[in-house]
């Protein structure tokens, strides 16, 4: 026998924050429930079974539901009905980035990484060409062209305040710049660049990104493969549709699809949602903006493409 058939049974009722019940008086559940099982309870119950939305639970004293009810509760009245106050979390809503606004050309050498500004206003890339320049977004010309490295510019990280951007090379040497006073050039570390990516970048805004971890992954036999890193070393799904190597992906601030070589996947159904042609060659590097409304793609065409909604 199962442990959730052995498990005995509450009765909870779910309410808003302004007390208006939700399916009735009582709903029997088995006691070890957990969080996952109560969203998808509540979603149903809410209609939201076809897009579900994350949601957080806690009793009517304030105690929270992080795991299931039985390990979140010091005591379980089974005689009488648990409330649950439920919170549906916000869930970002990103359209879709169709159509291309700006070719840049600029950089002498393949595109190499480009990344933009954690406010969304400043836009940054590096080049084979040993250069990074930033870029006007609005006006879709570039700004500043900032010269130091003494090889291809593989990665950029801004700070999380946008005011600062770190470039590594090929060679292991990170040089920070100035992003307000027009990439004055400040210091420069010989470190290597996976430690760069590794602790540069994080989500800087403190918002709370919806949805359950995923991880994805690109390779050089044309697919990518979907992770619940999780809850098991398998892949969840395996995804088709490019006729290259892939180089790069990114998820979408609403993590509900990633674009990689300017092809993007829904990935509630994993399957090819519409893709971004206009690139002359090979594309190698791809960021979407904060707020989900622009796409930037560079690649060994030395452009850098504009996308919007």
């Amino acid at each position: 026998m199962t442990e959730e058939s052995t498990s005995p049974q509450i009765s909870v009722s779910f309410v808003s924050e302004d007390e208006n019940k939700l399916g009735g008086s009582g709903i029997l559940v088995p006691v070890d429930i957990s969080t996952n099982q109560l969203q998808i309870l509540c979603n149903q119950l809410l209609g939201n079974s076809d897009d579900p939305v994350p949601i957080s639970f806690f009793t009517t004293e304030g105690a929270e539901i992080v795991d299931t009810v039985r390990k979140s509760l010091e005591k379980i009245d089974f005689e009488t009905t648990l409330k649950l106050v439920y919170q549906p979390q916000a869930v970002f809503r990103v359209r879709p980035v169709t159509r291309c606004s700006a070719s840049i050309p600029g950089h002498g050498e393949p595109v190499i990484s480009a990344q933009f500004s954690p406010d969304g206003r400043g836009l940054a890339s590096g080049s084979g060409d040993q250069t990074m320049r930033i870029w006007d977004i609005e006006l879709e010309l570039p700004l500043h062209t900032c010269k130091s490295h003494k090889n291809w510019v593989l990665c950029i990280a801004w700070s999380p305040d946008a005011t600062k951007i770190a470039s590594a090379d090929k060679n292991g040497e990170i040089c920070v710049w100035n992003a307000k006073s027009h990439a004055h050039w400040i210091n420069t570390l010989a470190l290597n660049t996976d430690y760069a990516l590794r602790t540069s970048c994080f989500e800087p805004s403190k918002r709370c990104i919806a949805g359950g971890e995923r991880l994805v992954s690109g390779s050089d036999d044309f697919t990518l493969f979907l992770w619940n890193p999780k809850e098991t070393k398998q892949s969840v799904s395996r995804m088709t549709g490019h006729m290259q190597l892939v180089n790069q992906v990114v998820f979408s601030p609403d993590t509900r699809s990633a674009d990689s070589t300017l092809k993007v996947f829904e990935l509630k159904t994993k399957s090819l949602y519409y893709d971004l042609p206009g690139h002359g060659d090979e594309v190698y590097t791809v960021d979407w903006s904060p707020e989900g409304t622009k796409v930037v793609s560079g690649g060994k065409d030395k452009v850098l493409k504009l996308w919007r909604q």
